[in-house]
């Protein structure tokens, strides 16, 4: 993540009731991205298509604390440039993202929270094999999912 990129994510916006997801453009929130586990990610045209995160810069803040545990997984969180939401290629961009993360350090078990209302991410999540697992309260009393997949589909040897 270089701090020119993590501006211009930092100033994304989305619709209604995706604007959950907006940050507010600050320069915390740029900085914020430029710690260990957020990567970007470019389009087959080399033009800012997402992002990911990963570990605990992956976890949704929650109201008491206790729905993440070591058990082995690895939290993802990610983000598409507003205007390429909604247009069936997010299936692809978490499959890459996981293929990205086993090539780099071999990890099969992947854990991603989502806001419950996101039904079309859900959808996009379950197509890359993510059941769903728990819900939680934010401290803002919004109710998020988590869902967990373990797969084996990933070549144990590169």
């Amino acid at each position: 993540m270089t701090y020119e990129i993590a501006a211009e994510i930092s100033k994304w916006t989305y619709e209604y009731p995706y604007s959950v997801y907006n940050l507010n453009g600050s320069e915390e929130s740029a900085v914020e991205m430029l710690r260990e586990g957020y990567v970007y990610a470019l389009d087959t045209e080399k033009n800012l298509f997402g992002f990911y995160c990963t570990g605990m810069s992956a976890r949704v803040p929650t109201k008491n604390g206790k729905i993440y545990s070591d058990d082995g997984y690895l939290d993802i969180g990610l983000g598409i440039k507003p205007h390429l939401t909604g247009k069936g290629s997010g299936s692809v961009f978490v499959n890459e993202i996981m293929e990205d993360i086993f090539k780099k350090n071999g990890i099969k078990k992947f854990r991603l929270s989502v806001a419950l209302f996101n039904t079309r991410a859900i959808k996009c999540y379950e197509k890359s094999g993510f059941i769903k697992k728990d819900t939680f309260l934010n401290p803002k009393k919004m109710e998020f999912l988590t869902m967990v997949m373990n797969s084996d589909r990933f070549r144990t040897s590169l």
